[in-house]
Parts: C-alpha cells; structure tokens; sequence
C-alpha cells in the first residue's frame, strides 16, 4: 500500500491542509517543520487516517471532536486506489471525499487483518525507540534470539519481562524457600492443624456449665424484660405530667374560638387592602388637585412667546453662510500675499532660462522648453555612454589575458611526454582488491576457521551424555518437535495429575481425621446408647426372665448354670431386676437424648463414607501413576540410537536445542574452511595476474619472496603515476582548447563594443544640434542645461498654480456677498448696510435667538401635555381605589368604612385565637410519642397532678434495682460463656477450622499462578528460540550487509557465536577479523545494530505481503553526519520496495539528505 495523498481536513493545528506524496517508487519522502509546526500531529493522523481515532483524541483542541476530518488516497500493490475521509467516532467513520458512508471494510483490501500496535511497532520508528532497542540489545548481553525476536516483533525489553515472570513465580513458591507465600501458607496450615487437636473435654462438666449458663441466661432475659417495662410505665406518666397544663389551656382556647364563631371571613391581608386603599385614594386627589393648577400656570408663560418663522425658514442658508464666513475672510486676508508669489516666480524663470542659453517671451517660454521624451532619451543616451565606454575597455583586457594564459598552457604541452598503457595491470589491481586487505583478510579466514573447530569441539564436549563425534551426531534420528511437544504435554499432565490425586488423597485423609476425632469427641461427652445396643439390653432381660419362669414359676428344669452364667455373683432374682431397670434407663436416655444419638449415628456414617473416599483416592492415584509409566515407557521408545537414557521432554528439548546449536557450528566450521581455501586460491591467481600485467608494461614481474601485498602495492603505484601523467595530459589538451574558444569569443565581443560605440556618436550628435550645440558638447555639459530645464518647467507650473488660486478668490467673495444679501431681504431687512462679512455674523445671532424662544415654546408645551397625563391617570386611580374600598364592605357585610374597621379588629381577635390553639395543639403532639390529641385527652382524663411525681418516682426506684441485678446477671453470663467455650472449643475451633481452610484455599490460588507464571516463562523461551531458528539466517545475512555499511565498513558482518552457557550470541567482526560483542559497542553502534535489524525484517514482510509505508520519525540525530548519510541511502534502497516517509524538525538533516540522496531520490514537503 503507498500513501498518494494525505489530507489534514481539520486535525490539530492543521485545517485544508495537504501533502502530495504521488506515485514514484524508489524516492525517500522527507516531512520537515520546525518545533511547532505540527510534525507530531502529522505522524499521529497517519494512524488515526488508517486504524481510527482513540476515544480521547489530543488533535481535538482547534476544532471540535465531532468536526475531526483527515483524509488521504492510497494505492494498494495491485493498483486499486482509494480516496476516503476519517471522522472521529464508534462506528461508520469511514467517509467518501463527499462524505458519503464507506463500508467498514474497504480498507481491508490495503491493510488485511493488520492491526494499529504492529503498524507502529515494525512500520513505525523514532529515536526514543532505536535508543531503547540498543540498551535492551546491551541488557540481553547480545543474546541472538532475543535481539531477533525483539527487531521482529517491535518490542523491547524482553530480557527484563521474562526476569519478571521468573520473579513473580520465586515470590510465590521456592523449594527450599520459607517468606514466600505457598511456603508460609503451608507453614501455617500446619499449625492450624496442630492446634485443631488439641480441643476436647469431659462430657459432665460440661453439661454442667451448660446448663447454668442456660439458666443465667433465662433470668437475664426476665429481668430485662421487667426494667423496658418499668422505664416504659414511668415515661408513661412523664407525658400524662407534661400534658395537663396543655391540655386545659387547649378547651379554653376551643371555648373562645366557639364564641367567635360567627365573624365573617376575611382574606388574610384585608386590613392591609383597606389602609392601601384608603391612603391611595388621598394622595390621587392630592395629585389631582396640584396637576390641574400647574397647567394653567404652564400655559400663561406659553401665549407670551411670539415664534419667528422668516428667520426659521432661512435656518440652512444663515447656517451655510456662517461655515462659509472663516474660509471667506482667510482668502481675503491671503490675496495681497499670493500676488507677491506670483512676481517672484515669474523673475526666477526668467533667470534660468538665461544660464540654458533660452530667450523667449513669457507666452513663447514653454514652446522652446525640451519634451519630456526628449529629456528621457538624453540621459538614456549618456547612462549608455557610460556603459558602453566601460564594456569595451572591459572585453580589450579579457582579449588579451586569454593569449597570455594561452600561450603558457602550450609550452607545458609541449614540455609533457606521452604515458604508458597500464589498463591490463590496472584491471588486475581490480581483481586483487576485491579481496580486500591481501594480509589482514587472508589472516582472519584462518582465525576464523581455526576458531570454528575449536568452538565445534568444545560444544561436543558440553553435550551432554554424548559420547560420539559430531558426524554421529548429525546423523542421529530424532522426533520431530511436534511430538515431543505432544510428550512434554503428557508429562506436564501426568505430573499435574499425580499432584492432584495426592491432594485430593490429603484431602479426604484430613478430612476423614477430622470426622473420627469429632466422634472421638462425641464419645468423650458422654455414653450415648444406641437402638442396637437397647434391643440387647431387652434381649437380655427377656433371657433372664424365661429363666425365672422355668426355674421358680414352672419348677420343671434345673437353671443353676444358666443362671450362674447370665449373673456371675448374684442371685438371679437380683441380676433380673437390676436388667430391667438398665433396659428402662437405657430406653429412657434414649428417648430424652434423640438428638444426640442421631448426631452419633450421622457422625458414625461420616466416619465410613470418608473412609470409602480415602479407598477411592488411593485407588486413583495408583491409576494415575500406571497411566505415567506407560507413558515413560513410550517416551524411551521414540529413542531406540540415542546411547544413554532419555531425559523428560522439556530436557531433551533443551538437548536437542544445544545439538542444533552444535550443527550449526559444525555448518559454520565446514564454510569456514572452504572460505579459507577459495580465498588462498584467489590471493594466488590475484598475484600471477599481476605479475603478468607488471612484465607487459616493462617493470620487472613478481619476485619468488615477493608476497601478494607488496606487489599490489607496486602495482598500484604504477597505475596511479601512469592515470596520473595521462590525466594531465588530457586535462592541457583541454585547456588548450578552451582557451582559444575563449580568446576568439572575446575578440568578437570586442569587435561588437566597438561597433556599438560609434553609432552611439552619431545619434549623439543628433540630439546635440536639437539644442543648438555642435557634436563638441559633452555628456556632463547636456545634463546641466537638462537640470535647468527640469527646474524651469516646475517654476512655470508654480505660476500657473498662483494665477489660478488667485483667481479663485475673486470669485468666492462675489458669490458669498451675493448669498449674503440674500438672506438678509428675506429674513431680517433690519440689518442691511453691514459688511458681507459682519452680515453673516449677525444673520447667525439672530437664527440662535429665535431657536431658543422655539425651544422653550415646545419645552412649555410638553410640560403642559405631561400634567395633562398626570390628570387622567388620578382620576382614574380616584375610581378604582374607590371601588376596591366598596367591595372590602362588602365581603364584611357592612356599608360603612367605621363598620368595617370594626370588624376586622373582631377578626383579628378569632385569628389570634386559632393561632395559639394550633401552638398548643402542636406541643402536644411533638411530645405525644405519635399518639393523637384524642388519645392524649384520653390517656390524661382522671390524672391527679399531685400523685403523678410519687408513682413516677417509684418506677424509677424498682427500674434501679433491677438494673444493678441486671448487671450482676450479665457478668455472671459472660464468665459462664467464656468457661464454655474455653470448654468445647467453640469460637477458637472454629476460626481455626476456618483459617484451615483459607490457608488451603491460598495454596491452591498461588499453586494456580505458580504453574501458569512458569508455563509463560518456558513457552516464551521456547517461541524466542524457535523465531531464531527459523529467522537468523535471512534476517541475519541481510542485517549484516545492513550494518556494514550503517558503520562505513567499520564491522564488515554479523555472526551468531555460542557463549559460556553455549547461549547464541550476536557478535559483530571488524575487518581485521576481530569479534566485538555489543557490550564493546558505542551507543550509537548499538543503535545501528539495531535499525539493521529492523530493516531486514521490514524488507522480509513486504516482500511477501501488502506492503505499507516505513515511518521513520527523527531516527538519525544520534548519528553522525557520515552514518546518517549511509543510513539515508539504505533508506532511499528501502524505498524501491515500499514507500518510506522521513519526519525531521532538524533543518541541517534535510542538507544531508540532499547531499546523500540527491534530488532525483528525495522529494522534501515542508509543514
């Protein structure tokens, strides 16, 4: 997918705004803005544009959220193309350019089921996590699968998250631990136990205290039942005490209102109606009355004003005549002064034109004067004069410094020899140096190799169990992964099997413990007799019975010895009275103990039932672990070659893991060896070709101890002296020619100035005999008469300007005496005979007295309207105030307002009457317990006040006893309560049951998170490892290339070593052979290790999926300008795969893109 066009319609600081990217591949695109400029804001609608706006969006403080539009085209690899809005919202907010509805999924055709957090994390890059994917390469230590894993997947820190997960599980379990939480809970869970056995007691003692502390509590509930009813009776009469007064003060209040009953009913503000009334009604009569005078006053003063209408009627032409007197009388004034002017500047022109040589009358002067186009096209003619004298001088020294350059570069030509022809030698030279340094390279393969076998053999010696050689190891039949996954699974699940039949074993072990010491207990209080044991004990005394009958009753049968055998020791009569009485005992207790005896035969059920599932448990277990045997036993036949016995899955993976390792290294040692002789070849055929190539162009050839280093250096100085010699050759054979080219060109220029000089004269003279001058004029001469003709026509029109302000004045005087008098006929004759001038000025007094009478006539008459208004609204008020006092006697029924006053103090009285009942009735129900006033009446009627104290302070007495009694009862109760449950156990049993189980209840839960922590932690190991099998060779050859030229060649590739743990580490190797690990990295080199990374796996997922647009954001200013130019070039390579765009605010990074990119690959859009 490559980005077309984005459209930042209204987001952040953006609005209508639009960056054309188009269509060319291979172009890097680099977005410059300065802080501020909104670069962030431009990166952050990317993501928004193709994955949608997050629910807060930070670009939503210009515009409003709901108005947040951007937009963009896009054209997917197989050359569909989209043109779609983004708004801010849950659903449908995909828009067409119209901002029609869109399908939700028309962008799954450009982005498939890629989600935002991988865009960002492979796609997406900036310096803050370049820097952060160094410092985790230095924290893993260079661990290879880790630093591929974390390129690959865009994440970093992975060595810290993994240390964590082994963390979280250490704090929950250790084998040998004690402070961590299982290992504590198993702790206590044994102590809970332990102390669990320790409750039990004699069955008549505690009877005993049962039944005391039975009885203590019958007597405490008496007592307190008696105290609520005794406090209850003396609140009783408190109330009937409080409510007497009340209660006589309320019937004499019902009495009066009864009396009052029949005052009319007036509304609540009737006095205050009736007193409004009545005082608006005086003051609108008062109104009235001073209304009606003013108004005849107002009119005398009115009829004395006598209006003058002439004058008023001539208002705008005395008011024009007095804005036009200042300006009249100024341009009198200034008349005398403007003449003088005129006579000056008439002398002045005169004089010029003398000094031009001019003699001409006053009416002739302008027709001898130049025009100005003559003017303009003199000094045209002198600035080219000027010009044109310079050019030419100017072309004569170019001609003659090209023939002294000329004839220098030819005697150096002639002074040179001709070179020798050292192409073949040089194409040699070629050849060898692409073998790099002929010493050095030749040294590290040898290292390289040599250190490959040692590497190999020490990794066989760690493998352990092995025996053999590393080709038996190779040739070693192993299951593939899948099975073995499938058996580590079965292992895990056999293992997890065991562990929960053992528990579940534990489990119904304890809990079959817990039920035979609960009968044990039961036993221990006391015998309980059984219905088994009842029907023995009636058995018996039949058996008695039937031999009392045959020995005394029938006398037929001697019963000596059967009545010595059922009673040893005693007469039979006793031994049968004393069974009878045991048999009614023992169904009596049976009958008053049914509780108990059920509860033993529940418990005696328990006990067998709980046995049963320990029989069933154990069965299981042994089920479980026959089940693991077989499959022990088909894990050792999947090995039938492996000459020791198999270890449990997970360690065979981790042995198979080290044996893939060691092949890789037995790989890396066979090419490493065949690399060492192809490069021993190619240094040899390297130095016969030179020592060919050296004989051809007459230098002796190599020498027998001549080694390949000292003879390309030989050669290379041949080549370098002979390209040397034939280059400046080549170059005094150029300049050669150039300079003629340049020496004739310039002969011709000179030619052309020469030309151009001389018709210059002949016009010149033209112009000069225009002015009477001969061709002897000079320029300088001409440009003087030109500036006193310049300053004689601006005299000319001054005089003009005077002659006409001059005549102006003239004419405004005739006109404002003319308007003047005017006015004068029409609306005052009494003035006439002044000046025009005075006229005016009296004309505009005599319009201001007449206004101002005007004025005070119409201000009178308003004043006269305004109490005429004041007039009708008192009379009206005097109605309608008289009217509202006649409907106030009415609704009193009365016709006078004295009657009504009376009345309303009556009214008043009832008012007052009703208000003090309700105060009294509402004391009696606040204090009545929500009782109500009838009940409260009722429950005081027959009350004497003078014994309510006694009886009250009775109850109070007997409530005081029985409280200390009550008391005495409770501490008893609390001593008895404590003894028995000290004796049962009671509540510590059973908190310590309960901590049992909670102890329990934790191990499983962190058994739980134990066993899914260090599943994570392996499986995650195990995905790291298996991304490295399959990814680090592409990925790493390509990083490698990547970073050799990220650092100019200052390491010349990536290799995967074994550590001290035979761990893959990632090392770089210098030139020189030499292997660094990233620890002895520079930041910044770390960071490059790290961008080659990414690069490879970005150029590995667009070239087998959609491709999408690189985000680089700042990436290079930890760079320094050499690298940041390599690494713009391989991001200009990256764009001829897929569209790479550069975000900078650093002006001098767009200088090296330029420089490193050029313009044909760089297209720069400035925010």
């Amino acid at each position: 997918m490559r980005l077309i066009e984005l459209h930042l319609k209204a987001f952040g600081p953006f609005t209508e705004r639009t960056l054309t990217f188009g269509d060319k591949a291979g172009v890097v695109h680099v977005v410059y803005g300065r802080n501020e400029a909104g670069k962030t804001s431009t990166l952050r609608a990317l993501g928004d544009l193709l994955f949608g706006f997050p629910h807060l969006s930070p670009a939503a403080f210009l515009h409003d959220e709901r108005a947040l539009r951007v937009g963009a085209a896009i054209e997917s690899d197989s050359g569909t193309t989209l043109r779609f809005l983004r708004r801010k919202g849950r659903v449908k907010t995909l828009l067409d350019p119209e901002e029609g509805v869109l399908d939700d999924g028309a962008l799954k055709p450009f982005l498939g089921a890629l989600e935002r957090p991988f865009f960002e994390r492979i796609f997406g890059l900036d310096h803050e996590q370049l820097r952060e994917g160094g410092e985790a390469l230095l924290k893993d230590g260079g661990d290879a699968g880790l630093g591929l894993f974390e390129a690959g997947a865009g994440l970093a820190g992975l060595r810290k998250v993994l240390e964590e997960i082994d963390g979280d599980a250490g704090k929950l379990f250790r084998p040998r631990g004690q402070n961590q939480l299982i290992n504590e809970a198993l702790k206590r869970l044994a102590e809970v136990r332990k102390e669990l056995k320790l409750r039990a007691l004699s069955g008549d003692e505690w009877r005993t205290v049962r039944d005391e502390l039975t009885g203590v509590r019958v007597q405490l509930e008496n007592v307190s039942k008696r105290v609520q009813e005794l406090w209850a009776e003396r609140e009783r009469l408190h109330r009937i005490q409080r409510n007497l007064l009340p209660l006589s003060e309320r019937s004499a209040l019902l009495a009066e209102r009864t009396s009052l009953a029949l005052v009319p009913d007036l509304p609540d503000d009737a006095p205050a109606q009736r007193q409004e009334a009545e005082s608006s009604l005086g003051e609108a009569r008062r109104r009235l009355t001073g209304a009606e005078q003013e108004i005849v006053r107002l009119s005398g003063q009115r009829d004395a004003i006598t209006p003058r209408e002439a004058v008023l009627r001539q208002v705008d032409a005395i008011e024009r005549l007095a804005r036009q007197r200042g300006d009249i009388e100024s341009k009198i004034a200034d008349l005398p002064k403007r003449e003088a002017e005129l006579r000056q500047v008439r002398t002045e022109i005169t004089r010029l034109l003398a000094q031009a040589g001019f003699k001409a009358k006053d009416a002739e002067v302008r027709e001898i004067l130049p025009r100005r186009p003559e003017v303009a096209a003199i000094r045209e003619m002198i600035r080219e004069q000027q010009r044109l004298g310079a050019e030419h001088e100017q072309a004569r020294k170019t001609v003659e410094g090209y023939e002294v350059e000329l004839r220098t570069a030819e005697g150096a030509l002639g002074r040179s020899v001709e070179p020798r022809d050292t192409a073949p030698l040089a194409a040699a030279v070629g050849e060898a140096l692409k073998l790099g340094d002929p010493g050095k390279g030749l040294r590290a393969a040898q290292a390289e190799a040599a250190a490959a076998s040692e590497a190999l053999a020490q990794a066989l010696r760690k493998l352990a169990f092995w025996t053999s050689g590393d080709v038996e190891l190779e040739a070693l039949p192993v299951p593939p992964d899948a099975i073995i996954d499938r058996f580590a699974s079965a292992f895990r699940d056999a293992h997890e099997q065991k562990i929960r039949a053992r528990g579940a074993l534990d489990d119904a072990r304890r809990e079959l413990e817990r039920a035979e010491a609960e009968l044990t207990r039961f036993d221990a209080a006391g015998e309980i007799p059984t219905v088994e044991a009842v029907r023995s004990a009636r058995r018996r005394r039949d058996r008695g019975f039937r031999l009392l009958r045959r020995g005394f009753i029938d006398g037929r049968e001697d019963i000596a010895a059967e009545a010595a055998a059922f009673a040893p020791g005693l007469p039979l009569a006793d031994a049968y009275e004393d069974s009878v009485a045991a048999t009614d005992e023992m169904a009596d207790t049976l009958r008053a103990e049914a509780a108990r005896v059920e509860r033993h035969r529940s418990l005696v059920a328990e006990v067998a039932r709980r046995r049963d599932l320990v029989a069933a448990q154990e069965g299981e277990l042994r089920a479980v672990e026959a089940s693991a045997t077989r499959t022990e036993d088909e894990w050792r036949a999947l090995w039938p070659s492996l000459g020791f016995a198999p270890q449990p899955p997970d360690e065979m993976l981790k042995w198979l893991a080290q044996r893939t390792r060691i092949l890789e290294r037995r790989a890396t040692s066979r090419a490493r060896q065949d690399a060492l002789r192809e490069l021993e070849e190619a240094h040899s055929s390297a130095r016969r070709s030179i020592g060919r190539a050296l004989v051809l162009v007459g230098e002796e050839g190599a020498g027998g101890d001549e080694d390949l280093a000292a003879l390309l250096a030989r050669a290379q100085r041949l080549v370098e002296q002979s390209a040397a010699e034939r280059s400046e050759r080549k170059s005094l054979i150029q300049t050669i020619d150039s300079l003629r080219s340049k020496r004739d060109a310039a002969r011709q220029s000179y030619a052309y100035k020469e030309a151009q000089l001389e018709g210059w004269r002949e016009r010149w003279g033209l112009f000069a005999n225009r002015f009477g001058r001969g061709l002897t004029v000079m320029p300088a001469e001409m440009e003087a008469i030109l500036d006193l003709c310049d300053e004689t026509t601006r005299k000319l029109d001054d005089a003009d300007t005077l002659e006409h302000r001059i005549r102006r004045i003239g004419e405004d005087r005739i006109a404002f005496e003319r308007a003047v008098g005017a006015c004068i006929t029409a609306a005052a004759p009494e003035i006439t005979g002044l000046d025009a001038v005075a006229a005016a000025d009296r004309l505009a007094k005599v319009l201001a007295s007449a206004r101002g009478d005007e004025e005070r006539r119409a201000g009178l008459e308003a004043e006269i309207a305004h109490h005429e208004r004041i007039v009708d609204e008192c009379r009206a008020a005097i109605a309608r105030h008289t009217a509202k006092l006649e409907e106030l006697c009415r609704s009193a029924c009365c016709s006078t307002l004295d009657d009504l006053r009376a009345i309303e103090r009556t009214w008043q009285q009832r008012r007052d009457v009703e208000r003090r009942l309700g105060s009294v009735e509402r004391h009696l129900l606040a204090g009545g317990g929500g009782r109500s006033l009838h009940d409260l009446a009722a429950e005081a009627a027959g009350a004497d006040g003078d014994t309510l104290p006694g009886l009250i302070q009775e109850r109070e007495e007997e409530a005081k006893q029985l409280d200390a009694e009550k008391t005495e009862l409770a501490r008893k109760e609390g001593e008895l309560r404590t003894r028995f449950d000290a004796m049962s156990g009671g509540d510590q049993a059973a908190l310590a049951a309960q901590s049992a189980q909670a102890e329990i209840t934790k191990i499983h839960e962190g058994a739980e998170q134990w066993i899914r922590l260090t599943l994570a932690s392996a499986l995650l190991q195990r995905g790291i490892e298996r991304y490295r099998e399959r990814n680090q060779g592409p990925i790493l050859g390509r990083a490698s290339a990547l970073f050799e030229r990220l650092t100019l060649s200052s390491f010349a590739r990536l290799v995967v070593e074994f550590g001290k743990d035979d761990e893959p580490v990632l090392l770089g190797v210098r030139a020189d052979g030499k292997s660094v690990g990233v620890e002895g990295m520079s930041d910044g080199t770390r960071d490059q290790l790290f961008f080659a990374l990414r690069l490879a796996v970005v150029e590995q997922y667009v070239s087998r999926n959609e491709r999408l647009p690189f985000v680089a954001d700042d990436i290079l200013i930890h760079f320094d300008d050499p690298r940041s130019e390599a690494a713009l070039r391989i991001l200009g390579d990256l764009a001829e795969r897929t569209q790479v765009l550069y975000f900078t605010h650093h002006e001098h990074m767009v200088e090296t893109a330029r420089r490193a990119l050029g313009s044909e690959r760089l297209v720069v859009h400035t925010l």
